[in-house]
């Protein structure tokens, strides 16, 4: 008998997710899945490595609100017609924003952790008013998103539940195990995907601390020159031929120019990869970054706190390392 294997499809604009992704799938996964990225969040860099389609989110952002809105139930349907394999595919990724809720419809999928946020979110039912009409109009998922609804029917996790919600529908995995038992010709395959090269991996060994930079500026919380002088600040007494300046992928900033003796990791990776990869640093500083829990309890962690500056402060909130 004719046995059509199901498409297999995943949706993000999140690397992190991204990187989750490949490492729960398997080589063969990672070859035949259908990838759809968000423009603003998979960088061109890393989109051509892929046989993918791109979300116009740039040029939707510059409709009216009312005309997207009104757009808003089309989308779902274009897609659905565009690519008819939805109708009968493993679907994983990400379920914010229009553009993925889109792919998956009205089909059961797989969320994959986005983040930290996903961790703490509420979970909380959320009754919206005209609930039933904007389920028909917007779908289930809208107003109902990190897998706060039926469809969703599993969590890929790589942290501990933190809820009775994502306890019942979470999977945790241990990333780093994942990677470590991986054939060389799948771990080659996903740093081939993000542009890491063997000659990456010499120079992050060279140095042993490392800063973790966020798109402050380019969220408009300060100014270039603010965010500069912050930076600067957090470095005061370091030397520069020791540290790594691990850019976050939606920042714009040339770090060289400002600090010309540091070693500036521009590529767009998550820098969750650093920890897989095994690199190891005597210190990490940060604003806020919450992605330097990865590195482990055995390395001094300098968190500055967003109330360094009024206008992060208002922007983010405050914000707290967990169990250190």
């Amino acid at each position: 008998m004719f046995n059509m294997k199901k498409a297999r499809v995943f949706a993000t604009g999140s690397l992190w997710s991204l990187l989750v992704y490949m490492l729960y799938s398997t080589e063969e996964e990672i070859k035949r899945t259908h990838y759809f990225f968000v423009d603003t969040g998979i960088y061109e860099s890393v989109r051509k490595n892929f046989n993918c389609h791109v979300f116009p989110t740039i040029e939707w952002e510059k409709k009216p609100w009312p005309l997207r809105r009104l757009l808003q139930p089309l989308v779902r349907f274009y897609y659905q017609l565009r690519y008819p394999y939805l109708f009968n595919a493993d679907i994983y990724g990400i379920d914010q924003g229009l553009f993925c809720q889109s792919i998956i419809a009205w089909h059961n999928y797989t969320l994959i952790e986005d983040g930290i946020g996903d961790y703490f979110v509420s979970r909380e039912p959320n009754i919206r008013k005209y609930e039933k009409i904007k389920r028909i109009l917007f779908g289930n998922i809208e107003g109902h998103n990190f897998g706060n609804n039926s469809q969703c029917k599993k969590i890929i996790l790589t942290q501990e539940p933190t809820n009775d919600f994502l306890k019942s529908k979470g999977e945790q995995i241990d990333i780093k195990e994942l990677w470590n038992s991986s054939s060389v010709s799948k771990q080659k395959l996903i740093l081939d995907k993000l542009n890491v090269t063997e000659s990456d991996m010499v120079e992050l060994r060279s140095r042993d601390t490392i800063l973790l930079t966020q798109p402050i500026a380019e969220d408009k919380f300060v100014s270039e020159e603010e965010k500069i002088a912050i930076y600067r600040k957090l470095i005061d007494g370091i030397d520069e031929n020791s540290l790594i300046i691990k850019i976050h992928p939606r920042e714009r900033t040339d770090y060289k120019k400002y600090f010309p003796n540091t070693l500036v990791f521009n590529k767009r990776v998550p820098m969750q990869l650093f920890v897989i990869l095994g690199l190891k640093y005597k210190k990490a500083i940060t604003i806020s970054s919450t992605s330097v829990t990865s590195f482990g309890d055995d390395i001094e962690i300098v968190f500055a706190g967003n109330e360094i500056h009024p206008g992060i402060l208002k922007g983010l909130g405050h914000v707290e390392l967990k169990n250190r």
